[in-house]
């Protein structure tokens, strides 16, 4: 899968998908639940799948396919930190407004 770079290396991809639903944004990397905060719940994440390896592992903040020391000194480095909050994949905010302005247009047409 192709994923655009972020220049902030701090910031990872996440996507999470649903019978019904695909949601796809911006996370902190040591904020592995994605709620907006480092605290107890990533932390648990790491210690609970320290020392195993695979794709896509829980606790796996960097993303290098294990979760160990490394994994562990990120949780531990934003501890107790308000994580930046989730961002909405690119292009989303340019729908939205094209939208507005789509519906804005249909208003004023509706005049004349």
């Amino acid at each position: 899968m192709l994923t655009p770079t972020l220049a902030d290396p701090l910031l990872r991809w996440w996507s999470q998908a649903t019978a019904t639903t695909f949601d796809i944004g911006v996370r902190h990397v040591a904020d592995i639940n994605r709620d907006d905060s480092v605290d107890f719940t990533d932390l648990n994440l790491v210690l609970s799948f320290f020392n195993t390896s695979g794709v896509g592992l829980p606790g796996d903040a960097n993303e290098d396919g294990v979760v160990d020391f490394a994994d562990l000194n990120l949780v531990v480095s934003f501890f107790n930190t308000a994580a930046p909050a989730n961002v909405p994949a690119p292009g989303a905010l340019a729908l939205a407004a094209l939208g507005l302005m789509a519906g804005a247009g249909r208003r004023r047409g509706r005049g004349t």
